[in-house]
This record gives structure tokens, C-alpha cells and sequence, in this order.
């Protein structure tokens, strides 16, 4: 494959990722995460017809932290807490999560931008 066919096919992609966020109103970067595991998870034909039936936040919701690049400090302060997905931690009030034994200023903040970048935060229904 040439490098202008390499172009053209992530023109294409780029362009699909936005129609798709535009239609959902998910932020992009939760149907890119979608649309990539669900490829690798359920081969290209399935995926497409699944997530036409699942919501791309919804599926996002119940993957595990340990999917994403968080710090392993981050992880370990969330599994002794007993968080595991990001349904579970969208779940919390953020005083809940601030209160939350060994969080510190720090992990506050990755997992706070980490929800941020993906359109999520604390105290959601969901």
C-alpha cells in the first residue's frame, strides 16, 4: 500500500469517527475507543451492526480502568476503593471520589482529566 492510499483510508476513518460522533453526540474520542475494540474484540462485520445497536458511551461505560493508560498508582488507589469500570467511577459524587482513601492530589487529577478527555463525570446516571 502506498503512502497516498494510507492517506485516503485515514482521511476516510478520521471523517467516519466524526459523523459518527456528530450522530451520536458521544465525543470523539469515545467512538475512536468504540469503534477500535469492538473491531478487535468482535471481527469488522459484527462490530458495525453492534454498535449500531449499543450506544458508543454505554459499551465505554463498563470497560475496566486497567483497559486505559492510567498510572499504576492511579489503578491500585481505584481497586482498593472497589472501582473497576468507568461506571463505576462516573457513579461516585466527586466529594465521594476526593474522599476516597489514598487519593491524592495527584491521582485526583489524572482520573479527573481521564473522565474529562472522554466526555465523562462524576455523578452520572448511568
Amino acid at each position: 500500500m502506498t503512502n497516498e492510499q494510507l492517506e485516503i483510508i485515514t482521511c476516510e476513518i478520521r471523517e467516519y469517527i466524526r459523523r459518527k460522533a456528530d450522530e451520536t453526540g458521544d465525543n470523539p474520542n469515545i467512538v475512536c475507543l468504540a469503534i477500535s475494540r469492538a473491531v478487535l474484540l468482535d471481527g469488522i462485520e459484527r462490530s458495525e451492526q453492534h454498535l449500531k445497536e449499543v450506544g458508543f458511551r454505554d459499551k465505554l461505560l463498563d470497560f475496566k480502568l486497567t483497559d486505559f493508560s492510567i498510572s499504576v498508582r492511579s489503578l491500585n488507589c481505584m481497586k482498593i476503593n472497589g472501582i473497576e469500570t468507568i461506571r463505576d467511577l462516573v457513579r461516585l459524587q466527586r466529594t465521594e471520589f476526593r474522599d476516597m482513601r489514598l487519593v491524592g492530589p495527584k491521582t485526583r487529577s489524572e482520573i479527573e482529566d481521564f473522565l474529562s478527555d472522554y466526555g465523562f463525570d462524576f455523578g452520572m446516571d448511568v
